[in-house]
């Protein structure tokens, strides 16, 4: 059966099951409102798990876009709420869980950096370590590199090298992943045996 409502006031008294379906059929109005009925709320759950209300603004909208993209997927018997609900936490587990490797990477880095700029018996080792971490560097994607240096070199915390680059916390925190993924990678192939030295480092 298809639903007519003629604007946005009378949709608003719907169920979310009845929004879908008119979603479905071509009311491009009806998301507009199940975003405004339930965008307070996981806003407000994700800023409480996370303890930051901008990063929760962005879970948030992404949660909704992937929601937008799912449009013809959607099951209008399904409760609406608990899919989005259900997305927040994924996302804050996700969240939580590249924090955990992304320090696990870091931490390995910084010990490599170390290693790098520490004289040892094995100067040789040192020096082609140091000219290995140079060149994967100097051959990571422009902002990738400039994220990296920010972090590594001028030791700023992601927030803060966000607001001088202009783009987000999470754009930040991929920038790193894929410059240590590369590191990892060149490193291995130009000194296999710092691949031996750093055992775990990057997992």
């Amino acid at each position: 059966m298809s639903l007519q409502p003629t604007s946005i006031s009378t949709m608003s008294l719907l169920c979310d099951a009845e929004l879908v379906t008119l979603w479905q059929q071509g009311t491009a109005e009806a998301f507009d409102v199940l975003y405004l009925r339930h965008v307070t709320g996981l806003v407000a759950l994700a800023a409480r798990k996370t303890g930051d209300r901008e990063l929760a603004k962005e879970m948030v909208q992404d949660i909704f876009l992937d929601f937008f993209r799912r449009k013809s997927e959607l099951d209008p018997e399904k409760s609406v709420k608990a899919y989005l609900y259900s997305a927040v936490q994924h996302r804050v587990y996700n969240y939580y869980r590249e924090v955990l490797m992304r320090k696990k990477h870091e931490d390995g880095i910084a010990r490599l950096w170390s290693a790098a700029a520490t004289g040892t018996e094995q100067d040789l080792a040192r020096r082609e370590l140091e000219k290995a971490i140079q060149t994967g560097v100097n051959n990571l994607p422009e902002k990738c590199r400039e994220v990296f240096v920010l972090s590594r070199q001028e030791h700023l915390p992601h927030k803060e090298i966000a607001t001088r680059l202009n783009i987000s916390v999470n754009t930040v925190e991929q920038h790193m992943r894929k410059a240590l993924q590369r590191l990892r990678g060149s490193l291995q192939h130009y000194l296999p045996v710092v691949a031996v030295w750093t055992v775990g480092w990057f997992e």
